[in-house]
């Protein structure tokens, strides 16, 4: 899917020039679910008639991931990113050992944020630790060009 060129665009289209650090400081937050989804993929799950759920690692990171719920045949309507907070503490930086999940989605389709919650619980259930759930509601919407 990274590789499709109208994937990455309706990618870009749901999140908008919003930059957040989950991956990287200071790249956008299309970037980063691009490059979440940029290692080995899981199999594609189909939830529904129209909705699929696309995920995969990080390339070299695997405890890092994202996923995207896309409705046939290019429109995102929900993601998630499955990371770590970071940050510095001291002279040094410090990592949480305890996974974090922020969903994005519109607030109008639950079958899509439900799915992308259970994927970031079963990423979280197979490391062990107890998963920390964010919401994010997002007003843009993908749309098929």
């Amino acid at each position: 899917l990274v590789w499709d060129k109208q994937f990455e665009s309706s990618v870009r289209r749901f999140f908008g020039p919003e930059k957040i650090e989950y991956f990287y400081s200071r790249r956008t937050t299309a970037n980063q679910v691009m490059a979440g989804l940029g290692g080995p993929p899981d199999k594609l799950l189909r939830l529904d008639d129209k909705l699929f759920l696309a995920s995969a690692c990080r390339h070299h990171s695997c405890t890092e991931k994202a996923a995207v719920v896309i409705a046939c045949p290019n429109t995102v309507v929900a993601a998630g990113i499955f990371h770590y907070k970071c940050g510095v503490v001291g002279r040094e930086e410090d990592c949480s050992s305890k996974p974090h999940l922020t969903v994005y989605s519109g607030g109008d389709n639950e079958t899509a944020r439900e799915a992308i919650q259970s994927w970031g619980q079963a990423a979280a259930d197979g490391y062990g630790y107890p998963l920390v759930t964010h919401d994010r509601l997002t007003s843009r919407r993908s749309h098929t060009p």
